[in-house]
């Protein structure tokens, strides 16, 4: 018997078993980032982004979370793990941003990481983790969320700009090797 595809398709709390397959789609994911951002991307660089190391930081994330407010989402497609989420409390800023929607009101919570294996042939499955993450996060009080999203990537931009982020008006240098990039704050009110 074959289950419709909305039975099939899922989001629920991490396994250990996810993670192989959460540690290839952040790979990918980082490296389309750089890319975006920096057009040509060094093999050095690039043959840092190890999905076997990212797994394994992952699964002891999942083994040992730091609290009980951090939490792994995998987004399934049939018996595939085809996108992941990380939330977890927002840090506190060290400085009160100016001119920046956080500087009257700061974020609850933070989405670590939300990708998915395709953001161009994959946005259903982005929808249904936004809208996890959303939901856990409305139930555990939180009111305000943040992200943050290179600055070249312009799909998933495009994606949290449709589900209602804006941007904060803060930005951040992520090095990776000997490259870095620029990431842009993004929020939303839940």
């Amino acid at each position: 018997m074959t289950l419709p595809p909305a039975a099939q398709d899922a989001v629920r709390l991490a396994k250990s078993e996810d993670m192989p397959a959460w540690g290839q789609i952040q790979a990918q994911a980082m490296q389309a980032d750089l890319q975006s951002h920096l057009g040509q991307v060094g093999p050095q660089t690039l043959a840092l982004i190890d999905p076997l190391e990212i797994a394994g930081t992952w699964g002891q994330a999942l083994k040992n979370p730091p609290s009980a407010k951090h939490h792994l989402l995998s987004a399934i497609s049939g018996s595939q793990v085809v996108g992941l989420a990380a939330i977890a409390p927002a840090p506190k800023m060290l400085f009160k941003p100016k001119q920046s929607p956080l500087s009257e009101k700061h974020a609850d919570a933070e989405i670590v990481a939300l990708e998915v294996a395709d953001w161009e042939n994959n946005l259903p499955d982005a929808s249904r983790l936004v809208n996890a993450v959303a939901d856990m996060l409305r139930l555990s009080g939180a009111s305000r969320v943040q992200i943050w999203l290179a600055a070249g990537a312009s799909e998933k931009i495009r994606f949290f700009s449709e589900c209602g982020f804006a941007p904060a008006g803060l930005r951040q240098g992520l090095q990776v090797g000997h490259e870095s990039m620029v990431q842009h704050l993004w929020f939303t009110d839940l």
